[in-house]
């Protein structure tokens, strides 16, 4: 069973973890999300998966098992303690 991912954060650097993501089958990204309108869309067409509206919904996204936080440094707490909170494993870049 791969460990299901979602990204948030999807700027340039969202490209090759989603590239690498697919790559290995241990891993599968059913989710992304982006404060920026378009920015999820854009990964989640190309690399898979399913563009959230918000933080909340991936969050609450039943199959997201890990939360991929590629967001910028000023929010990485906010959204590691909220990605905790929601009982979701986390990887911080």
């Amino acid at each position: 069973m791969a460990l299901r991912l979602g990204i948030v954060g999807c700027g340039n650097i969202a490209q090759r973890y989603a590239e690498r993501i697919r790559a290995l089958d241990e891993l599968e990204l059913v989710a992304a999300y982006d404060a920026l309108p378009g920015r999820a869309d854009a990964l989640v067409g190309e690399f898979g998966g399913e563009a959230q509206p918000s933080l909340a919904a991936l969050l609450g996204d039943e199959r997201v098992d890990a939360v991929v936080n590629l967001t910028f440094p000023a929010a990485h707490a906010e959204v590691t303690a909220a990605a905790l909170e929601a009982g979701k494993h986390v990887h911080s870049e």
